[in-house]
């Protein structure tokens, strides 16, 4: 009974030295463009001999951006990008706890007052490496596809509810500007070299494939800077978690309270057949 009382102590000390956390979800879908493979398709068939002498590949289509839109959300490059931009590594990487709404930090790690990092628990380094915050921020945040109906869940935990949201908030922002951006500097280099391609060519019909070519590229360029959304859009916005994630202290001192006893009764067995044995 000593045994059991005083792990039971334990067990309580170190849950309750354990901090809240809370996990925000949020909800996305990808959005399905109006692309212009249907336009090349048919341009390809009708001109597509005269294109190729010149040059120009009817065939090359954006059906790969959707994969890359959902790859970025966990990539390294990304979410390291992500919180550097946004100067988000204390929060990342020194968040200790969250008092009266407020994000506490480890002192040890982070100087909040001098806005410092604490190099001898950094290895001897001035501040975070990216590697350090991928595999912080991987190790609280996930995203998981439906395969029926190809929604993306994210979610992330935090000691601060508010953050968990705002995070998740960020990322869906982020991910759109990044996406946007990329599909405007592609269409800019395509535009680039179809101008180019019809200021070079003598032969009427090429110049006709090239300008249908060109009208398609600068309608995909209008749809993509007015689009207020471009790879995602949110079915179930986050949201500031009222009820903690973790750690499941009740479940935990139960299991923990389990095995003492089991250990327990292990030991009051073995002890008693060595006595027996031993007369």
């Amino acid at each position: 009974m000593v045994t059991i009382a005083i792990a039971t102590t334990l067990s309580l000390a170190f849950l309750l030295t354990k901090e809240n956390m809370y996990t925000s979800e949020i909800l996305l879908i990808p959005i399905k463009k109006d692309s212009s493979g249907n336009v090349l398709q048919g341009l390809s068939g009708q001109f597509g001999g005269l294109a190729n002498l010149a040059g120009v590949n009817l065939g090359v289509t954006d059906d790969n951006e959707g994969i890359i839109a959902k790859q970025t959300l966990t990539s390294r490059a990304f979410l390291v990008e992500l919180i550097r931009g946004n100067h988000l590594e204390p929060l990342v990487y020194a968040a200790d706890g969250f008092r009266n709404g407020i994000v506490v930090f480890d002192e040890s790690l982070y100087d909040t007052a001098n806005e410092k990092w604490n190099s001898e628990k950094l290895d001897g380094k001035d501040t975070p490496t990216d590697t350090d915050l991928y595999e912080k921020i991987t190790s609280f945040y996930s995203v998981v596809e439906n395969p029926e109906n190809g929604t993306l869940r994210l979610s992330f935990e935090h000691v601060s509810p508010v953050f968990a949201r705002d995070f998740l908030s960020l990322v869906f922002s982020e991910i759109n500007k990044k996406m946007r951006v990329r599909a405007l500097d592609r269409s800019e280099s395509r535009l680039d070299y179809l101008t180019r391609e019809s200021a070079s060519s003598t032969a009427a019909s090429v110049r006709q494939v090239l300008a249908q070519l060109i009208e398609s590229e600068v309608n995909k360029r209008v749809l993509i800077d007015t689009e207020p959304n471009y790879s995602f859009d949110i079915v179930d916005p986050a949201f500031i978690p009222e009820e903690k994630s973790s750690p499941m202290r009740a479940l935990i001192l139960i299991l923990m309270l389990a095995g003492t006893s089991v250990l327990f009764l292990a030991y009051c067995g073995l002890s008693f057949l060595f006595k027996e044995y031993s007369k």
